[in-house]
């Protein structure tokens, strides 16, 4: 399994434009301020060239640079805690301020004309940062892996509790193979948003990939719960129906004659009744103890009129319909009804109870529907063998293989 999910980043860029008929000199201050003890600062000087130095803010620098002039001024925080600002000022006037958690930029262009002074001001917040994260993206999807890594780092110096840092770490590791050192970069996600879903999904696929059923089945529940309008919610379902079947033995598979296929438990059989008719029991022995003694699950399917008649459903219109007509059939009480979908097509399922044959029984029904074709599941145990058969049989629902009539 490989999927990409990239946190977005969020850039805020403010931009403003000022004409005034103020005069003024000729001197560009830039200033840097802040809680934060270091921070690397990146400027446009008189000549154009961008200078880089490292300070202990409060700093600034003057310049001449006559009547016209696009200035550029950045702050990033070198590492550690604290916030980062940055102003810029033609003579005493200040052009503009931007703040920042971890990084501010302000940069725009002034330009006199006798009395009058046109400006144009941008700011920006922790833009410098995003913009170093969108880098560290780029070289993961050029297969840049190690340098994509070293970035990362670097930038956790910075913003050593930034989840999005962490996270397209995790995603570098991941795609780089590197499955332990990307659990632990997305589990530091987890600490910091617990509430973010891609950290799950990719907990999800790298538990899968190691084998590690039970942490890969929560990880994708997880997702699910947090996302639960997922784009790819069918298939990670199905992720979720075939590590389910893991977790309860469901290793064993029947394939019939029409394409369709049902897993079961490795130390059940299975008994070809008739065409697209098949019974699961625990032992041969067992289909004379059925219902007394011994749990059975049938399965029988067919085209929607030949399976409403052999049934006794009439005509199966819906899940809903089928389960409905089950149940009266078996003149059996009803648990809730549940509906959901097996692999995209519209499915059901219903615990009930009753007698057959003067024998008590707790049981459930299951149907799937298929375009013009149904399958029919029935589980039925002595009322006290229930309980254990009733995860079987729902996993032997939901990892159902379908055929496409």
């Amino acid at each position: 399994m490989k999927r990409r999910i990239v946190w977005t980043f969020a850039l805020l860029v403010v931009p403003l434009l000022l004409v005034t008929g103020c005069g003024g000199g000729s001197q560009l201050t830039y200033r840097v301020t802040g809680s934060a003890p270091e921070v690397d600062v990146a400027y446009r000087d008189a000549e154009g060239n961008l200078q880089q130095v490292t300070a202990n803010p409060p700093w600034e620098v003057s310049l001449d640079v006559g009547d016209e002039f696009s200035f550029e001024l950045s702050a990033v925080r070198t590492g550690g805690s604290g916030d980062v600002a940055c102003e810029v000022l033609l003579g005493e006037e200040s052009l503009g301020t931007a703040q920042g958690r971890v990084s501010a930029s302000c940069e725009g262009s002034f330009r006199r004309e006798g009395g009058s002074l046109s400006t144009s001001f941008t700011s920006g917040s922790d833009t410098v940062l995003d913009e170093r994260m969108k880098e560290a993206a780029d070289l993961i999807d050029a297969e840049r892996y190690d340098e994509a890594v070293a970035a990362l780092q670097d930038l956790l110096q910075i913003d050593p509790e930034n989840y999005r840092i962490y996270g397209l770490l995790g995603i570098a590791y991941y795609d780089a193979e590197r499955y332990d050192e990307a659990a632990d970069a997305f589990n530091q996600v987890v600490q910091l948003a617990p509430d973010d879903p891609g950290a799950y999904y990719y907990l999800g696929l790298i538990h899968t990939q190691k084998g590690n059923v039970a942490e890969a089945h929560y990880a994708f529940q997880t997702y699910l719960e947090l996302r639960p309008d997922a784009p790819d919610r069918e298939q990670v379902e199905g992720w979720i129906a075939e590590l389910e079947a893991a977790l309860l033995g469901l290793e064993a598979e029947y394939a019939a004659p029409a394409g369709y296929s049902v897993r079961y438990p490795t130390d059940w059989v299975y008994i070809v009744m008739g065409e697209d008719q098949v019974a699961f029991l625990r032992s041969e022995e067992d289909k004379e103890r059925i219902v007394a003694e011994a749990p059975v699950v049938f399965l029988q399917a067919g085209p929607l009129d030949e399976l409403g008649e052999n049934l006794g459903l009439g005509e199966i219109t819906s899940v809903e319909q089928a389960l409905q007509g089950g149940l009266a059939h078996f003149g059996a009480q009803a648990g809730e009804m549940e509906t959901f979908q097996v692999a995209g097509y519209p499915a059901g399922m219903v615990e009930m109870s009753g007698t057959m044959e003067g024998m008590p029984f707790r049981g459930g029904l299951a149907f799937v529907l298929v375009e013009d074709w149904g399958f029919a599941f029935t589980g039925v145990a002595p009322p006290d063998q229930w309980d254990d058969v009733a995860p079987l049989f729902e996993g032997m629902v939901r990892t159902f293989s379908l055929p496409r009539p």
